[in-house]
């Protein structure tokens, strides 16, 4: 069996040698200085002027710098267990990498590299241009890492072989899925063997809680802001990533709610201008037909176009709300008094609630009604991208490692 392997490479390699190469690499320890030192020179490659008009590089940039990685290893070192546990890599992990979200491989390689393992990335074979950019920069800075790093990772590629994914699967320690539920289902009937692990990232939905008296009570130059990083949240990844909002609820008096979603709405337009942002032709399309048959068929009162910037459906209701999504640019609304609705709404197939304007016991009792729903992740407006330790209602770091009980 023969896969192409990007990183080290690219060339051409047996599958069988790919896996031997890794299970023989020399171990590591957690947070080793050459595994960090490889985090700074690929910040440092991903910060260079010819990036900088990609925003998920800078992102990512900005993940693995010195700083970002010792705040890392200081939340790390915080939460071991006490002596006599001592906390070890589980060995190999094999990464099932997502095709809409390019640079989330680099985060998965991140959490399980920091803690000693070795690492296998599987990139689809239909995988974006920009995945493959970010392979080319991956592979010439890890050619300047010392040998024992270079030996502690592959980067593979690979159409939809279930054979190559099955001897992958057999001789890795924990296996990492990402996409949709069709792809996880589809995985998961390949077997893992009797000791091994897996970590699954499948369909997700998220929405965004604004309250509009705080956003009325903004003054200008705060409004635009705050439409910066919805922007930054919604439109990185074309509405695709999960943690992206679809759904944008607006909690007030009504008619704080109707002013306020006009003037957002509006604050969006504008930095979508200023940004340069555009949809081809076939997004387009496929986000307006997509409108149209929401309007038909779910509980769906209007539908504004925004100049064609991007699309809001306002909805009567929540419950019942179909979560189907074209991403490109659709969002959803929903004006409400109370936050009785969301309660209701929100399910364990929720991801990310970022929020506007909520603060002390009002933000406990967001939090609360959510969070007992199945919500992972609830945060701040201009956060909804921001990769971390707790991902999904996983603890990376725990899942990337084993606890040996000494006495």
């Amino acid at each position: 069996m023969i896969v192409r392997r990007l990183v080290p490479g690219p060339v051409e390699s047996a599958a069988s040698r790919v896996i031997a190469e890794l299970v023989e690499a020399p171990p590591l320890t957690a947070f080793a200085p050459e595994v960090k030192n490889l985090c700074a020179a690929l910040s440092k490659a991903l910060f260079e002027p010819r990036f900088r008009s990609q925003p998920n590089l800078q992102a990512l940039a900005f993940r693995l710098r010195p700083a970002e990685v010792q705040r890392l290893e200081n939340s790390f070192r915080d939460s071991l267990p006490a002596a006599p546990v001592l906390v070890q890599p589980r060995g190999l992990v094999f990464h099932i990498a997502p095709a809409n979200v390019e640079t989330m491989f680099v985060y998965s390689w991140l959490f399980s590299a920091l803690v000693g393992n070795r690492n296998l990335i599987r990139i689809s074979s239909s995988a974006p241009e920009a995945a493959l950019l970010i392979c080319r920069v991956f592979g010439e800075v890890l050619a300047g890492a010392p040998e024992n790093v270079q030996r502690s990772v592959a980067i593979v590629q690979y159409e939809h072989e279930e054979d190559l994914t099955r001897f992958f699967s057999e001789a890795c320690n924990v296996r990492v899925i990402w996409g949709g539920n069709e792809t996880v289902r589809a995985v998961r009937a390949i077997p893992l063997a009797p000791r091994a692990t897996e970590v699954v990232f499948a369909d997700r939905y998220s929405f965004a809680i604004l309250q509009a008296a705080s956003y009325n009570a903004l003054d200008p130059e705060a409004q635009a802001s705050l439409a910066a990083k919805f922007f930054n949240d919604t439109f990185w990844f074309d509405q695709m990533a999960c943690s992206s909002p679809r759904l944008v609820v607006w909690q007030g008096a009504p008619e704080a709610t109707v002013a306020a979603a006009s003037s957002f709405y509006a604050e969006l337009e504008r930095v979508i201008e200023r940004r340069g942002y555009s949809w081809d032709a076939g997004t387009a399309l496929t986000r307006f037909g997509f409108g149209c048959r929401a309007i038909l068929d779910g509980p769906v009162t209007a539908l504004e176009r925004h100049h064609g910037r991007f699309e809001t459906l306002t909805l009567a209701e929540l419950t019942p709300f179909c979560r189907q999504h074209c991403g490109g640019g659709l969002l959803y609304q929903f004006h409400t008094t109370t936050l009785d609705p969301i309660a209701e709404f929100a399910g364990p197939q929720d991801q990310t609630v970022t929020y506007f304007g909520f603060a002390g016991s009002d933000l406990e009792r967001l939090t609360g009604l959510v969070s007992r729903r199945g919500v992972d992740r609830i945060v701040p407006v201009g956060r909804a991208l921001e990769f971390d330790r707790y991902w999904d209602g996983y603890d990376l770091f725990l899942e990337f490692s084993r606890h040996v009980d000494v006495h």
